[in-house]
């Protein structure tokens, strides 16, 4: 017989409580899973669980956690990550030893150190160079190593099979050294060198060919360093680019000063900064960017052999404090070891201040040779040791790079990956940055005329 269809509406309600009678209690488990499953808000998405039951904080499109079909929480854990890493720098990476890389006496190495105020374990580091095989914490016996403010850590790749085997690892104080063995080394001419967490880069230096890129770099690669020659952080802040890096002599494990403000072990900081032999003031680092390089005098009006005498460099303290110029040095490159970097002298002119090599806040400062017969305005006036402003003089394409007494990078023109790029000094005029601001790259530049000390 057919049931009319008026009665569908009638039997609706009745089937729908019959199912429900039908179905289990609920037991602890369900209880539990319920409150486990309440992850999901009205739309679906899975929102934040409280950290301490376990669970990790999630959100629409995150993979760290999720419901399947069936209901039940999966959830991938990712383990802590000790938020000081974030501290750590390459410092040094020396990829063409003199011999035979990776030799008894000559092994590869990079250096990192710890630029924070407090000691950083290991124990999560992970560092990825090119032609080497990842490394990690456990390979490079780091597992339990803690390093401290100022600290470095040297990881040293050797060839396979060297006998005798050198010392895998040993540590004086705030150095740790450590190595690993390896068929193939690091790039001579181009490569990079990444450090950081299983899942997470912190900091990379990328050197070489100039087309070549690297996520978390940015620009052309640095320069890569001649054979036996090191690549050198020269900044003291991190822009992931060219202008981080110079060549330089190999240095490994100098360990570098902690950051200021950093206190000893009875709580108070350590006020002795005087030099143990002439009992005065040791000068202080001066922070990059605070005395900056304005205006390049390269290519002065008249004939080539006269252009010693009109030369100059203008620089200006953009801080508020007090600088000290006396064992600052100027060269042509960015090596502060390379031929003709000048000590600079007092030649003439104030500086405000009452040292004769002291400049003031907002005070200019010409750097000059000796020989020197232009206009100075109302600069003070240091000359370096000789007629010449560094290796020759002044040319249109070379840098020019003002380094303090630790032979810290201050402040530079024209330190850029191709040097030759414009713009170059036309007119016989000179570069002036387009403000005491600006980064030293070509957009930075511009022609103008000359106003020496103004």
């Amino acid at each position: 017989m057919t049931r009319p269809s008026s009665l569908v509406p009638l039997l609706s309600p009745l089937l729908t409580l019959l199912c429900i009678g039908c179905l289990r209690p609920p037991s602890l488990a369900d209880a539990t899973l319920a409150t486990e499953s309440e992850t999901l808000d009205t739309w679906g998405d899975p929102i934040e669980l409280d950290s301490a039951a376990g669970s990790t904080s999630t959100g629409p499109g995150s993979e760290s956690g999720s419901m399947d079909t069936s209901g039940t929480s999966t959830t991938s854990a990712t383990s802590a990550v000790d938020p000081g890493l974030g501290d750590l720098r390459i410092t040094e990476v020396h990829a063409d030893p003199e011999g035979k890389d990776g030799d008894l006496e000559s092994p590869e190495f990079i250096e990192i150190e710890n630029r924070g105020p407090s000691e950083i374990p290991l124990v999560d580091l992970v560092i990825r160079a090119d032609n080497w095989s990842v490394l990690d914490a456990e390979r490079l016996a780091l597992t339990d190593q803690v390093l401290p403010p100022g600290g470095v850590l040297v990881v040293r790749r050797w060839n396979k099979s060297l006998a005798p085997e050198p010392e895998r690892f040993s540590r004086d104080g705030s150095v740790i050294l450590s190595g690993f063995f390896h068929g193939d080394g690091l790039k001579n001419t181009q490569g990079s060198v990444t450090i950081g967490v299983a899942d997470a880069d912190i900091d990379t230096v990328l050197y070489g060919p100039a087309d070549d890129t690297h996520e978390g770099w940015v620009g052309a690669p640095s320069p890569r360093p001649e054979a036996g020659d090191s690549l050198c952080r020269i900044r003291l802040e991190d822009h992931d680019d060219a202008l981080d890096w110079s060549a330089c002599i190999s240095s490994p494990g100098e360990v570098g000063e902690p950051p200021a403000g950093d206190e000893g072990g009875d709580g108070e900081a350590d006020s002795d900064t005087s030099d143990a032999e002439t009992g005065l003031p040791s000068p202080s680092p001066i922070a990059f960017g605070t005395l900056q390089i304005i205006e390049v005098h390269a290519d002065p009006p008249g004939p080539a052999s006269d252009e010693k005498y009109w030369e100059f460099i203008e620089l200006i303290n953009t801080s508020e404090i007090e600088i000290e110029l006396e064992l600052c040095r100027i060269g042509d490159s960015g090596d502060p070891n390379a031929p003709g970097v000048d000590t600079l002298e007092y030649n003439s002119g104030d500086g405000g201040c009452d040292s004769l090599t002291c400049l003031a806040p907002g005070r200019r400062a010409l750097i000059v040779g000796q020989s020197y017969i232009g206009e100075t305005g109302d600069a003070l006036v240091l000359s370096t040791d000789d007629t010449l402003i560094a290796d020759g003089g002044l040319t249109m394409t070379e840098p020019v790079v003002l380094w303090d007494a630790d032979a810290t990078l201050v402040s530079s023109y024209r330190l850029w990956p191709d040097p030759g790029m414009d713009p170059k000094p036309i007119g016989e005029q000179p570069l002036h940055r387009v403000n005491p601001e600006a980064e030293d790259s070509p957009s930075g530049w511009v022609v103008a005329p000359a106003s020496p000390g103004l």
